[in-house]
């Protein structure tokens, strides 16, 4: 049985393939790889090596790569036989949300690597349904999603300026705090509903919804709650109504890992929350983003096994 490998070359501002040179002959000769490109699909290999009886597969890139291949393998592969997937990474991308802490990886040349498939644990996957032209539509996640200024921000570090364009091929500490400035200084609140078990339904003027499975996100921010990656709920992170100073409150704190010492935030564990709204948002969910009006985020329980070392 050989394991298959998605390689992105372009994530980390395009950095993607440099840092893959350093690590790529640490990886066993046996293991299949495959680019992915903008120009083609990698749905004819999964199909395919899914048919071969493969069940392995590596992302190389960052959290939009892993995102990438789990949404193809919850698409193509039979829901009866996902409970024998089995999928690791080597965090080649800028943030690499996906492996932190950093401490329960492999570190490769300093590039964080999960792709020991023997250490592989049934894992939570979250699930976002949401409308698109009238479409019904689903995309899920493995480490976190949310609304608000979060959202904004990798909405913009995903379309960047000049400037910020420079600093992901040289600096990718400075690109994402040029990145939290920048959607800070010309953010605005907007109302958004709120529905779930643990909170009724709540009228907002939403700064920023968290809803978490690892609390770490967006270089070294993080979120005081617990890493629980099978627990069967999110940890939603809730702030609303603030000014841009406590915005940068906010920021500070959340890079202190002290998310609890601020101010209008609510804290709560749920299986599903519903969001509605009269206007278009963004939902980043590790990294990548959508825009819509409303959203069902819902837990599929211990869906598929994810390395965890």
């Amino acid at each position: 049985m050989k394991t298959i490998g998605f390689l992105n070359p372009y994530c980390s501002g395009g950095r993607g393939l440099k840092k893959w040179e350093k690590i790529s002959s640490y990886f066993s000769k046996d293991i299949r790889w495959y680019r992915i490109d903008c120009n083609g699909s990698i749905d004819p290999i999964i199909k395919n090596s899914f048919m071969e009886g493969e069940i392995n597969f590596i992302a190389a890139g960052g959290d939009g790569t892993v995102n990438y291949v789990l949404n193809k393998l919850l698409k193509l592969i039979p829901e009866e036989d996902l409970k024998n997937i089995k999928l690791g990474a080597a965090g080649i991308g800028s943030s690499n949300d996906f492996h932190k802490p950093f401490s329960e990886c492999t570190l490769i040349e300093g590039i964080p690597v999960k792709t020991n498939f023997e250490a592989a644990e049934f894992r939570d996957i979250g699930c976002i349904s949401f409308e698109e032209k009238g479409i019904l539509r689903h995309k899920y996640f493995l480490i976190n999603a949310s609304i608000g200024i979060t959202a904004e921000a990798n909405h913009f570090f995903n379309n960047p300026d000049l400037i910020l364009k420079k600093l992901k091929k040289t600096n990718t500490g400075l690109s994402i705090l040029y990145s939290a400035l920048k959607t800070i200084l010309k953010y605005k609140n907007f109302d958004i509903k709120i529905k779930s078990a643990g909170t009724g339904e709540l009228g907002i003027n939403l700064t920023n919804l968290g809803i978490v499975k690892n609390p770490n996100f967006s270089g070294n921010l993080r979120y005081n709650s617990v890493k629980k990656l099978n627990s069967g709920k999110f940890d939603i992170h809730l702030c609303y109504g603030m000014s841009m100073l406590e915005i940068i409150s906010l920021f500070n704190n959340l890079q202190k890992g002290s998310f609890y010492q601020i101010a209008k935030k609510r804290c709560w564990p749920s299986s599903e929350i519903k969001i509605f709204s009269n206007d278009d948002f963004y939902i980043e969910f590790d990294g990548e983003i959508i825009k819509t009006n409303s959203a069902v985020f819902k837990i599929l329980p211990r869906l598929i096994k994810v390395c965890s070392c």
